[in-house]
């Protein structure tokens, strides 16, 4: 089980975020020391911006809500198993497993970037030239 370590309120979005605790410890180990981290595929801060100079324009982006993009394989799920209670303090609470990457799991940030990549590289296939300036 993945602790629940608290839920994140935003006055402009309607939802509360829910924020995992994947570095607790059970029984002597937790979440993130059993998952591999991957390579650091982030690029350099000097990097994007020399690949800013290649072209007259530059487009920047943020990707919103990144890790909540990206679908677990089934296979994977039980892993991020979790409990929760409703509102309500009383009765048991309900067991659910997370479907999407959760923010603060070891290999959160590898897996977000490589499905960048991939996708990029995807539509790079399918459309190869630039927009003409």
């Amino acid at each position: 089980m993945v602790p629940t370590h608290f839920a994140v309120v935003n006055p402009a979005k309607p939802k509360p975020r829910i924020v995992h605790d994947a570095a607790a410890r059970a029984r002597g180990t937790s979440l993130n020391e059993n998952l591999l981290t991957g390579p650091d595929l982030l690029q350099s801060l000097p990097a994007v911006l020399m690949k800013f100079r290649q072209h007259r324009v530059a487009v920047a982006a943020d990707i919103k809500e990144m890790f909540l993009q990206i679908e677990i394989a089934e296979e994977d799920r039980d892993a991020l198993r979790f409990l929760w209670r409703s509102d309500r303090r009383e009765g048991q609470p309900t067991e659910y497993r997370m479907t999407r990457v959760i923010f603060g799991a070891a290999s959160s940030p590898c897996t977000a970037i490589y499905v960048k990549n991939a996708n990029a590289e995807n539509i790079e296939k399918v459309s190869p030239q630039p927009p003409q300036e």
